[in-house]
């Protein structure tokens, strides 16, 4: 079975020449992710706006209006407008899986586009790589992120702030 970490040591692996390659996801999917961890945090039908997030997570607000617009037009925040108003979770974080937010930011999620698939007689041996090798990657990184979720995230984020807060340093 593919582990997170044996993932990773496939995704990030180490060319001949020494330089380290890695599979990229946008600003837009990782600064939505952090933003939406960020809401998570918050009481279930607390709205907070965007300018709070913003400052808190150091992300631009102009950048961060053109995410929630997004992010509300895919279902996954509601907002109300007003002096009063903001933007809070459409539904509880263990239901919002990190694969949600990046098809809501960025599109599928898959290594291969549309001018790369092709057909068996097209072209055999890219056809055979695409089946066994991108597929099959592509299936595996889609379970894992569906697999996790924003309530994950603030869990483990939680646990790791309340872990620092009894270092001491000297």
């Amino acid at each position: 079975m593919l582990t997170p970490k044996k993932i990773y040591d496939k995704l990030i692996p180490t060319n001949p020449i020494g330089k380290v390659g890695y599979m990229k996801f946008s600003t837009k999917s990782k600064y939505g992710i952090k933003a939406l961890v960020d809401l998570a945090g918050c009481s279930r039908d607390e709205l907070v706006s965007i300018k709070i997030i913003a400052e808190r997570q150091k992300i631009p607000d102009s950048y961060l209006e053109q995410l929630f617009s997004t992010l509300r037009k895919a279902g996954i925040i509601t907002s109300v407008k007003g002096p009063y108003g903001g933007y809070k979770l459409s539904d509880s974080p263990q239901n919002i899986s990190v694969a949600q937010i990046i098809r809501a930011l960025d599109g599928e999620l898959s290594v291969l586009t549309d001018k790369d698939k092709v057909t068996f007689q097209e072209d055999p041996l890219s056809y055979c790589i695409n089946t066994n090798l991108w597929e099959q990657l592509d299936q595996h990184v889609t379970d894992y992120l569906n697999n996790i979720t924003l309530e994950d995230i603030k869990k483990q984020y939680t646990k790791m702030i309340s872990s620092e807060s009894y270092m001491f340093y000297i």
